[in-house]
């Protein structure tokens, strides 16, 4: 070819550098999307535990969304849960490897002697029937598993458990030494009473130890089906935006309190976590000092905020009172 010919291809090539790749990429992703609403539209329960296992950097994206397709996510359980996160009906159990001290023998060894003789009836009944694999389980161990509430379908209350755990240890390194297949050993004198539930210590407990705030879900739900309470999410605003363009509107966000500053003399910012997503929101000096034995972290409250929309989008968020619900 001539030289005029090869330069005109050249630039042709250089030109399409620019957008043949992108647009190949495009036409892929957009394929992809489209298939991946469509099974997630048809078949999202059969979805969401794969989802849930594989992509555990996104599990409370996966779980807020599961929320609203009437799935109830469970806190792990010694007596129900597996490995893996696992769906029984509408609800989704966590599997006992998001556990902070996750140790794969001891809880195989405790499912294969559940699927043997079934789910155990109490802590001693587990001891007894599971003391093999108790071996190389610390007491830190221990302590984390019981503030996550992986034993309270044996009837044993978590702040029970965490004040005896030296006893409980004790317990087990006597029975260790016991060479008798009859075990004569007292067991300990576990009150099956439960403490009054403090929502901001299970929070702590189960952010510290599981990343996720699991029971505020279920809280969340219930608190919605109350009459006194008309609850909603801050994303719905999004979601209804033209019910809300060009208004001002009062609603109710029940949210956890994730991280607070002060942001100046007369304003404190708060980082609240809904059901559905996170925002920030500030409030006066004033409103912070009146609330403020309440404004903790991991703690959750109502907010009543106002919120004006305008030509689309939310313009003002203005928190009008804090109580608990």
């Amino acid at each position: 070819m001539t030289l005029l010919e090869s330069k005109l291809i050249y630039q042709q090539i250089n030109s399409s550098l620019g957008y043949t790749f992108n647009k190949a990429h495009a036409v892929a992703y957009s394929y992809l999307t489209y298939y991946i609403a469509y099974l997630k539209a048809n078949f999202f329960p059969e979805l969401i535990t794969y989802f849930l296992n594989k992509r555990k950097e996104k599990e409370l994206a996966y779980l807020q969304e599961a929320f609203f397709y009437g799935f109830q996510p469970k806190v792990p359980d010694i007596n129900y849960s597996e490995i893996n996160w696992i769906k029984k009906d509408k609800f989704l159990l966590i599997g006992f490897s998001n556990l902070k001290e996750y140790k794969f023998e001891f809880f195989q060894g405790i499912i294969e002697e559940r699927n043997k003789r079934g789910i155990y009836k109490n802590l001693e009944n587990l001891i007894d029937r599971t003391i093999g694999y108790w071996e190389k389980v610390e007491i830190g161990s221990f302590e984390e598993w019981v503030k996550s509430g992986l034993f309270e379908s044996l009837q044993a209350d978590s702040d029970s458990l965490l004040n005896r755990k030296e006893a409980i240890f004790r317990y087990l390194l006597i029975r260790k030494k016991l060479t008798t297949t009859n075990n004569s050993l007292p067991f300990l004198d576990l009150p099956s009473e439960k403490s009054e539930a403090n929502k901001m210590i299970i929070n702590q407990r189960e952010f510290e130890n599981l990343g996720l705030y699991i029971s505020y879900f279920s809280r969340w739900k219930e608190l919605t089906q109350k009459e006194n309470y008309k609850i909603c999410s801050l994303l719905e605003v999004f979601q209804k935006i033209t019910e809300y363009n060009n208004k001002e509107t009062s609603i109710n966000v029940y949210a956890i309190i994730c991280q607070q500053e002060k942001k100046d003399e007369n304003n404190y910012t708060l980082l609240l976590h809904d059901i559905r997503n996170s925002f920030k929101l500030n409030i006066s000096k004033e409103l912070y000092l009146e609330n403020k034995a309440d404004l903790a972290v991991h703690n959750e409250l109502l907010f009543t905020l106002k919120v004006r929309v305008k030509q689309g989008k939310i313009s003002n968020l203005i928190c009008e009172k804090i109580s608990i619900a």
